[in-house]
């Protein structure tokens, strides 16, 4: 059996990284309680009033939703595993819950083990990766606001 333990060559990161990780993870394992704990609106937006929010301005002023509407539902939706119902609500706060997971894992992990992720968070927060992320918001816009206007995008 291998173990998987730090070596004394390799002696894992300094506690302060590990205190900020298990920080992180307990940030990120909020995020998905409320997540949890919220329950999707069924025309996809206005979850985020549960939480005490007012209304979409964007949506109130120019009747269209704005780049961020459904993203509360669909990450509710989401946590609570409808993945379909979260892509139908807002594609990318979907992809964002699932990274929001997964970054919770890595984070509570490396506070446990000292083993960091440094490497994949740099490799992601690449300016090719933050492209593409706001790429996939403008998109996922797009399709909200088609779905919610009923005029292409």
């Amino acid at each position: 059996m291998t173990d998987h333990a730090p070596s004394s060559r390799q002696a894992g990161l300094p506690t302060r990284q590990r205190v900020l990780a298990a920080i992180l993870s307990a940030v990120l394992l909020a995020w998905l309680v409320v997540g949890s704990a919220l329950v999707p609106e069924p025309s996809g937006m206005g979850t985020h009033r549960q939480l005490g929010a007012p209304p979409c301005g964007w949506l109130v002023a120019f009747r269209k939703p704005c780049p961020t509407c459904g993203m509360t539902t669909a990450f509710s939706a989401a946590c609570r595993g409808r993945v379909i119902e979260a892509l139908r609500a807002q594609p990318f706060a979907a992809v964002l819950a699932v990274g929001v997971s997964a970054g919770f894992w890595a984070c509570l992990h490396t506070a446990a083990t000292g083993w960091g992720s440094a490497g994949v968070y740099a490799f992601l927060l690449r300016p090719r990766w933050i492209w593409a992320m706001l790429g996939l918001l403008a998109l996922s816009w797009g399709m909200r606001l088609a779905a919610v206007t009923g005029e292409p995008w």
